[in-house]
C-alpha cells in the first residue's frame, strides 16, 4: 500500500521544500458557488477551515475563521468538474456554481507535490488521494516550516492533472477574471455533456 504517514516536521525541515514557480501570465480554471448559505466570488478566498471536503486546507483545527485563506483552482475546467461533483459523481445546479478562469498576474511560488518530493517526504502520492483530514494536516505543517504559498498537485479524479491550492495570497488575481459563467448557461451545455460523458457523472436538469 502507498505510504501516507503524519507529517513529520523535523524530517520535512532535514529534506527542505521542491519549490515550483507558476508563472505569472498561467490560466486556472475554478468552479465556486455564487448561491446557498455560503455564497463566494471568483476571487475568494476562504478564511474558514479546514473544512472536510479540502484535501489541502493549511488551517489550525479546529475548524473557524481564521486569518489562513486558501484558493483552489486547476489547469482545465474539466478538471474542475471532476474535483467539485466527486462525492456525488453528479453535475449539479444547486447554489449558482459558476465556471471561471483567470490568469496570475505574478510567479507564485508552491511546494511541488507532482513530482518526488511525496517520496522523499517519507509518504507518496497518496497525499493527493489518501484521507483528506491527514492530507490537511500536511498542509498545515508545511505552511508551518516552509516559506510557500500553496500547493502544487495532481488530481487524483482527472488523471493527474495539475491543480492548486494557494495561500494568502489575493495579489496574484487579476482585477477580473477572463471567463465567468454559469454552469447552467446554455453555452456551456454541450461541454459539459462531454464532460460528464467523460467521467462518468450524471447530470441534473437545470
Amino acid at each position: 500500500m502507498p505510504k501516507f504517514p503524519e507529517p513529520n516536521p523535523d524530517w520535512l525541515l532535514a529534506i527542505g521544500p521542491e519549490i515550483v514557480t507558476v508563472s505569472q501570465g498561467s490560466e486556472w480554471w475554478r468552479i465556486y458557488f455564487a448561491g446557498g448559505a455560503h455564497p463566494t466570488t471568483w476571487n475568494s478566498f476562504r478564511n474558514f477551515g479546514p473544512v472536510l471536503t479540502a484535501r489541502f486546507d493549511h488551517h489550525f483545527p479546529p475548524p473557524a475563521v481564521q486569518a489562513r485563506s486558501v484558493l483552489y483552482a486547476a489547469s482545465a475546467g474539466t478538471v474542475c468538474v471532476a474535483e467539485v461533483f466527486q462525492d456525488t459523481r453528479r453535475i449539479h445546479f444547486e447554489r449558482e456554481p459558476r465556471l471561471a478562469a483567470f490568469k496570475l498576474v505574478r510567479d507564485v511560488n508552491l511546494l511541488d507535490m507532482t513530482d518526488l518530493w511525496p517520496t522523499r517526504a517519507g509518504a507518496s502520492q497518496s497525499v493527493a488521494c489518501g484521507p483528506r483530514s491527514r492530507a490537511q494536516r500536511w498542509a498545515c505543517t508545511i505552511a508551518n516550516i516552509f516559506d510557500v504559498e500553496g500547493i502544487l498537485y495532481r488530481s487524483s479524479m482527472h488523471g493527474g492533472d495539475r491543480a492548486i491550492a494557494l495561500w494568502d495570497c489575493r495579489d496574484v488575481l487579476p482585477p477580473v477574471p477572463d471567463f465567468d459563467e454559469q454552469l447552467a448557461d446554455n453555452g456551456l451545455s454541450a461541454a459539459l455533456q462531454r464532460c460528464g460523458g467523460s467521467l462518468g457523472y450524471s447530470i441534473a436538469t437545470p
